[in-house]
């Protein structure tokens, strides 16, 4: 299982202009291993998950900051357009990060781009989507270390 990853901090930047009303920005303040690395990202909002499905999962590997300090990397957005992601003065909002496999980052990668739009329209996939289960097993099994960091939002 890959070992997490500290965080020193999480800051909170609004984009007004993104989107139609604007999208709060959460960046990410650790320093990186060294080694290669793959992540996952999510969001918690007053206790409630936001990121609860693959498709709202923001994943990455280290190559542009292994080694160094991610000096307040983007890593979720919350979207003011999206009732369940408006922030108001005083909500928690917790980043958490899953340190994974490189496998489980391909299995999440391969199924968003199997479950994407296909060219002809109507047409399958064009195979199955890689994974560690047998017996005919459909999912992918996975540990993973988490470490989470929550911030009241102060407007």
């Amino acid at each position: 299982m890959p070992t997490v990853k500290k965080v020193d901090s999480i800051a909170f930047k609004l984009q007004p202009d993104w989107g139609t009303k604007g999208v709060w920005e959460i960046n990410v303040y650790a320093q990186d291993p060294p080694t290669t690395d793959y992540y996952v990202f999510k969001v918690w909002k007053n206790d409630t998950l936001l990121s609860d499905s693959l498709d709202n999962l923001f994943i990455t590997d280290d190559q542009l900051f292994n080694g160094h300090y991610t000096n307040g990397i983007s890593s979720q957005f919350l979207n003011q357009s999206n009732p369940d992601e408006v922030v108001r003065n005083g909500d928690k909002i917790t980043f958490e990060l899953n340190s994974v496999s490189k496998g489980y980052l391909y299995f999440i990668n391969d199924f968003l781009t199997s479950a994407g739009p296909s060219i002809p329209f109507f047409s399958g996939p064009p195979a199955n989507v890689p994974t560690n289960m047998n017996n005919d097993a459909i999912g992918y099994f996975s540990a993973y270390s988490v470490y989470k960091i929550s911030r009241k939002i102060h407007l």
